[in-house]
């Protein structure tokens, strides 16, 4: 899937007239880079950690976001939210201005306003991003585990590992976005609890499945359904 990146390069007094004339023209959602330290109340309500050390705050910030790029009707069909819901509400992507024409029509707006606003001039670029070569990126760190001491999970694109031994059950998995590869600790305490339940007569729901492992895994260890 194929993106277009715009970055706008002004001033941290620029931003929100800036955010409205993005809104204007159907771009709901942007990231803003700026040297600004959080105040006590922010730092109490974020989830990350605080830079050790934050760069002098010199009134620069850049304004990034996205609109979809040239895509194949296949590509944008892959693409999704995940939420039939949510994609409802996106904007209508093909509906917005080209790149140039985007970056021209953002140009005159925020010169407009630089009439009767402290402002500097407007730089605005923009590139082509294509997320095939990081979505998978992922992959490359999930390898073959032991789970139990009978059950390995190997994803489908690595072979059969080396410490597999006689009568483990190899539990093949393509999780693709969706949570479930066996590696966060909550499935992992799930797969070696199974062991303790399972019998020839379980019949077992997995609710929330996303990959399905924990069904799968039920399975191959002897349930009757799942």
């Amino acid at each position: 899937m194929k993106w277009i990146q715009y970055k706008i390069h002004t001033s941290t007094t620029a931003v929100d007239l800036i955010g409205e004339l993005l809104y204007e023209q159907g771009i709901l959602g942007f990231e803003v880079s700026d040297h600004i330290p959080p105040t006590p109340e922010e730092e109490r309500r974020m989830y990350t950690d605080i830079p050790a050390e934050l760069e002098p705050d010199d009134g620069t910030a850049v304004i990034t976001f996205y609109t979809e790029g040239d895509n194949t009707e296949e590509e944008r069909e892959f693409y999704s939210t995940g939420s039939s819901l949510r994609d409802e509400t996106l904007p209508e992507q093909s509906s917005l201005l080209s790149p140039e024409d985007m970056v021209r029509t953002l140009t005159d707006s925020i010169n407009q306003l630089r009439q009767c606003c402290n402002i500097p001039e407007p730089d605005i670029t923009y590139s082509v991003q294509d997320d095939s070569d990081w979505k998978d990126k992922w992959k490359d760190n999930f390898k073959a585990f032991r789970v139990t001491n009978q059950i390995i999970v190997k994803p489908v694109w690595e072979d059969t590992p080396n410490f597999a031994k006689e009568g483990d059950i190899i539990l093949q998995i393509d999780p693709g976005s969706a949570f479930g590869t066996g590696t966060h600790e909550t499935t992992k305490l799930c797969m070696m609890s199974l062991k303790n339940y399972i019998s020839s007569e379980t019949t077992l729901l997995d609710a929330g499945c996303g990959s399905g492992i924990l069904a799968i895994s039920a399975l191959m260890s002897g349930a009757k359904s799942a």
